[in-house]
């Protein structure tokens, strides 16, 4: 006994199609937001009228999207801070470098300016 018309062929090769296609639009191959509300796009044009998508799950999964973006984007910007933060010290340390060699060219110099007195 075959059981047909419980899964909506066409649906799913639609929704393949286009997640295929949204998930090769980036360099990286990296999820954005754009894709995410595209393909929404298309699960809500091609859903069916019988079973419709609770507005509910379609916030709370825009919610988990804006928290993952923020996520990202705070973690690009901590990575952005370490590096200006390490040329800095990088920059710092060489200033002290250069005083303490001046520091030690001063002191070299008064100690033989000393010991001619």
């Amino acid at each position: 006994m075959t059981i047909e018309g419980i899964v909506d062929t066409d649906f799913v090769n639609q929704q393949v199609a286009a997640t295929e296609q949204y998930a090769g639009s980036t360099e990286s191959g990296e999820f954005d937001s754009s894709m995410f509300l595209n393909i929404l796009m298309e699960q809500l044009k091609n859903q069916s009228p019988y079973d419709t998508t609770d507005s509910s799950e379609i916030l709370e999964q825009q919610a988990i999207l804006t928290e993952v973006e923020q996520a990202v984007k705070t973690a690009e910007a901590t990575e952005d801070l370490n590096e200006t933060m390490t040329s800095e010290i990088v920059g710092l340390k060489d200033s002290i470098a250069e005083i303490n060699a001046t520091l030690n060219t001063i002191a070299q110099q008064l100690a033989d300016n000393g010991g001619d007195e």
